[in-house]
């Protein structure tokens, strides 16, 4: 069985909640957060852009012994700068997808953050090779590749009670029927 030090592609940090599965090749569990950091001034939220061009919601995995809302925070002020968050549960997305050669069982908490215009005014961009951070607002969300893709509607309409999604990516279905 492969590890994660043998994919080139693969990061990640000391403890992360990322586990290869012992019983199924080449397949793997995460425990990751999503946030959605949003300015009231202009009915923005900041995502993510891919190098390859897909948009995701900032934040990372859960390490273990750390809460999911602690990875929210964590994640907020290491990418953005942003400190003492109010953040709120907003939900949970079950996504199963294919990537780099791996299939995956991914459990995303969703925290919400609302910026007061002086935190607004203190984001500061972390440096990335991968990815770049834009404000975007609501109604250019169905025109983006965001991933996982049920986010996209569930987004647009602003919940006000959290979501619990599943998305399966097409990838995933085809996985699933070669291995049938």
């Amino acid at each position: 069985m492969s590890s994660p030090n043998d994919d080139p592609v693969w990061r990640r940090g000391q403890g992360d909640l990322t586990l290869d599965l012992a019983d199924i090749d080449k397949a793997r569990f995460n425990f990751r957060v999503g946030v959605i950091l949003t300015r009231r001034s202009a009915s923005e939220l900041l995502l993510h852009r891919d190098k390859s061009g897909f948009c995701f919601l900032p934040g990372g995995r859960v390490s273990f012994g750390e809460t999911a809302a602690e990875t929210a925070r964590r994640e907020s002020h290491e990418e953005f700068g942003l400190q003492d968050l109010d953040i709120a549960f907003a939900g949970q997305v079950e996504n199963f997808f294919v990537a780099s050669g791996f299939v995956w069982h991914e459990v995303m908490q969703l925290f919400r953050a609302d910026l007061s215009d002086a935190q607004e005014a203190r984001v500061v961009h972390e440096a990335s090779t991968s990815s770049t951070p834009h404000w975007m607002s609501w109604s250019a969300l169905q025109d983006l590749d965001l991933r996982p893709a049920i986010l996209r509607d569930a987004l647009q309409h602003a919940p006000s009670a959290p979501l619990f999604l599943t998305n399966r990516d097409l990838s995933w279905h085809d996985w699933t029927q070669a291995n049938a």
